[in-house]
């Protein structure tokens, strides 16, 4: 077994190098790959923080990331809470449509969806959110507040506009304030991982 010292290195290494490799990549698709896996990697490790205009600051829950099906139900354990509470869940597909991890709290009632895009440009398929949210209604969640960023790399931030937006109002179910247009409430946020 190696050293402590050693083993941190090792660690650290390929870390620094993935980061260094965003950007530089010519294949837009594998630059999508590890800007995601950099936002995602990050979160179980710190307080994950999003930049938006006028200073504002948005600051992701710490928590581990774990790997769902949105497909089948939220199992509620026999105390009431629900499996997967107050932890990042990544869609086991990697081509899950409208987003790429949501993290619930149900103390809270609030529901966080999170859409990592290197693009200028997204598309808002809102019945994947809901479908999500309807299975933890059904769980019985009480969701009391709907949150959704498309993050950005900082150099994006300011070209970045919204695409097609599909399925308008079912949000509304769960959160009142997403009334139209619901591009309004998107809060488009940038991420800019700390130096290894």
């Amino acid at each position: 077994m190696r050293p402590p010292s050693l083993r941190k290195n090792v660690t650290k290494k390929p870390l620094r190098s993935w980061r260094l490799r965003l950007n530089a990549s010519n294949n837009p698709s594998v630059d999508g790959h590890l800007f995601e896996w950099l936002v995602l990697a990050s979160v179980p490790k710190r307080a994950v923080k999003l930049f938006g205009d006028h200073e504002v600051e948005d600051v992701l829950p710490q928590a581990n990331v774990l790997r769902f099906d949105p497909n089948k139900r939220f199992i509620v354990l026999p105390d009431g809470k629900i499996k997967g509470d107050r932890s990042w869940l990544q869609p086991i597909a990697w081509n899950q449509g409208g987003y790429d991890a949501v993290h619930f709290d149900k103390d809270k009632g609030k529901f966080i969806f999170v859409q990592v895009t290197r693009s200028d440009k997204h598309d808002f398929k809102m019945r994947f959110f809901y479908e999500v949210l309807l299975k933890l209604n059904m769980a019985r969640m009480e969701i009391k507040q709907v949150v959704v960023y498309f993050v950005v790399k900082p150099a994006q931030y300011l070209n970045y506009r919204m695409g097609h937006i599909e399925d308008r109002g079912v949000l509304l179910e769960f959160d009142e304030s997403w009334t139209c247009p619901e591009e309004n409430h998107v809060q488009v946020r940038a991420f800019e991982a700390p130096p290894v």
